[in-house]
């Protein structure tokens, strides 16, 4: 983003036969040729260890809502009151994994809310910090 605008790098139609992990990759390798992306945000429907590690070979950072699993609600109870993240590891089918945090957040309905992130240093600011 450029001070409240949204630029369009590019638009990609695909086949049916490419992988929303090849999707995410290309775009990604496209934009980084004409901007640093400090952090990617993506939607939970783009929870895939491969998206995840090819981001992390790009040196592209993540923040993602948390799928409410049975795991990440567990990790997310386990947290705390003071402790706001925690190391978290994500496996898919084929047994490849991706290490992301699980950062913890209060809504303003105080209902709570978990995000994935792969930023390092996490802990010199809060969650409200990274959702804005």
């Amino acid at each position: 983003m450029i001070k409240d605008k949204l630029v369009t790098l590019a638009v990609k139609f695909h086949h049916r036969g490419i992988t929303q992990a090849q999707l995410v990759d290309q775009l990604i390798k496209y934009a980084q040729r004409f901007v640093k992306i400090d952090v990617a945000l993506l939607d939970r429907g783009f929870r895939d260890v491969r998206i995840l590690n090819d981001l992390e070979y790009r040196q592209v950072d993540v923040l993602m809502p948390a799928v409410k699993d049975d795991k990440a609600i567990a990790s997310l109870e386990k947290l705390g009151p003071l402790k706001k993240t925690c190391a978290y590891v994500m496996t898919n089918k084929e047994n490849e994994s991706a290490r992301v945090k699980l950062l913890r957040t209060k809504a303003a309905n105080g209902k709570i809310i978990g995000f994935y992130i792969t930023k390092k240093n996490t802990f010199l600011h809060t969650a409200n910090y990274y959702l804005n």
